[in-house]
């Protein structure tokens, strides 16, 4: 059961860091040039991978079943919310108030994380043409 686990999150942690890697290679090689590209790729691709197999491990786990497209959402969930100080805030504020007594990192925290992923594509999705279209 273990390795099935990690094998499941070592998947999708390849596919992540795949994903940032080549958005990091691309964008730094127009950029900067093609040394400055991988180098970056690679840094960005281990970061985001690494911690796209710490949270899928995590979320394997707890048992929380999602569909591939639905793991895309997630990922944004975590992504932008690590460092984020208003994302720990919400989710201990809702855990204290939905959750108190369970573990904090249970299968409320998963789903709310997924929630915080879609909330945040949707802004991005808004809020990125509406800047390109005021500058």
């Amino acid at each position: 059961m273990v390795d099935e686990i990690k094998q499941k999150a070592m998947k999708i942690a390849l596919i992540v860091a795949g994903v940032f890697f080549l958005i990091a290679f691309i964008t730094n090689w127009i950029e900067q040039n093609f040394v400055d590209g991988l180098i970056n790729g690679i840094v960005g691709g281990l970061i985001f991978g690494g911690i796209a197999f710490l949270i899928s491990k995590s979320t394997l786990k707890n048992q929380i079943q999602l569909k591939w497209w639905q793991w895309i959402f997630y990922v944004i969930g975590w992504i932008a919310g690590f460092a984020n100080i208003l994302f720990w805030l919400i989710m201990y504020c809702l855990h204290m108030a939905h959750d108190y007594g369970s573990p904090f990192f249970g299968k409320e925290f998963h789903r709310r994380v997924y929630v915080w992923g879609i909330v945040v594509t949707f802004l991005m999705v808004i809020l990125i043409p509406l800047m390109f279209l005021l500058i």
